[in-house]
């Protein structure tokens, strides 16, 4: 069997697996047994914008599918919040959509004629307002200087040994995803408190002469000090990269209370910001420790997918048009 056979069954696999675990009732029923109508084609998927989103946010559908000249527009529906499509490309408004995973499904025509096509997405808890969740920031943790007292919670970039030339696009990656998304948190102390704020330390080796890029951060990256860190944790952690998230400071020496810990050495590079992302939102929550079922799983999935996906140019496009969009 070859890697694109190998990769539609994966596909096809998660897509059954997720729908089943979502809607046990579905897999019970005779009239929702048969095989849908858009696996017929390799070639037709839907994809959203991004696999999580926030309640009330707006992201895009679409299908990827060959219609024939003349073929009805496609139609639109979801599950929940509000749909409007124009062609294969729709506009999904999940205000008043519950938290859990949501469907839009679209009808069209392809050249073996009428077809369905599904697309899924994972709606997050609202967190009901500012409340006890922090905001997230980054620092450069140089090197004789220690963490500041007073944060709400510590989270840190680890890498346990200096990257090779496989490893490195991926590290990069990590560091670019941590300054795009954390701002420093010198500004963020602007604004506010030191206990509303995850500071996200990245050690180094040297102050830097202004802002950092990711490829400075990296050449004068700190690894002693990150394998002191990774050695107070459990496990063989020498490789990475990895983030760690901490009630207290680990420059004390010791782990105190629950911590979160995240290993990228699997992830393909081009989807180290979904997880990276993700990440950083599941440590923004007051039991930060306690990982969502339902959004790890997707990430998983659609790691797995990128995986697979490595050596088909095709197919790899089509999962990086996908995924840039869900930074």
């Amino acid at each position: 069997m070859n890697r694109a056979c190998e990769l539609l069954l994966l596909v096809l696999f998660f897509s059954a697996f997720i729908q089943a675990q979502e809607s046990p009732a579905a897999s019970s029923s005779p009239t929702q047994a048969s095989l849908p109508e858009s696996s017929r084609s390799a070639a037709d998927s839907c994809t959203p914008e991004k696999p999580v989103v926030q309640p009330g946010e707006v992201i895009e559908v679409r299908l990827w599918a060959a219609q024939p000249s003349g073929a009805e527009q496609p139609a639109w529906t979801a599950t929940a919040g509000h749909i409007q499509g124009n062609g294969s490309q729709a506009i999904w408004n999940l205000s008043g959509a519950p938290a859990g995973y949501q469907t839009a499904t679209v009808r069209y025509s392809d050249e073996t004629g009428p077809a369905t096509c599904s697309a899924q997405i994972v709606v997050e808890v609202s967190s009901g307002g500012r409340g006890t969740n922090r905001e997230t920031g980054h620092d450069l943790l140089v090197k004789g200087a220690g963490e500041v007292a007073g944060y709400g919670l510590y989270s840190y970039v680890l890498l346990g040994a200096a990257p090779d030339a496989a490893s490195r696009e991926r590290c990069l990656r990590l560091i670019e995803a941590v300054l795009q998304q954390a701002p420093a948190v010198a500004d963020m102390e602007k604004y506010f408190d030191k206990k509303e704020l995850n500071v996200t330390y990245l050690p180094v080796t040297a102050a830097s002469k202004g802002p950092a890029s990711a490829e400075w951060l990296l050449e004068n990256y700190d690894y002693a000090r990150a394998r002191f860190l990774l050695h107070l944790l459990p496990g063989d952690l020498t490789g990475g990269p990895y983030i760690v998230s901490s009630l207290q400071p680990l420059g004390s020496g010791t782990v105190a209370g629950p911590f979160l810990l995240q290993d990228l050495s699997r992830v393909p590079p081009h989807l180290v910001a979904l997880w990276t992302g993700e990440f950083l939102r599941q440590a923004s929550q007051e039991h930060f420790w306690q990982a969502s079922f339902g959004t790890t799983m997707a990430l998983r999935v659609r790691t797995a997918i990128g995986i697979m996906a490595e050596g088909l140019p095709d197919v790899r496009k089509g999962l990086n048009e996908w995924v840039s969009l869900t930074r």
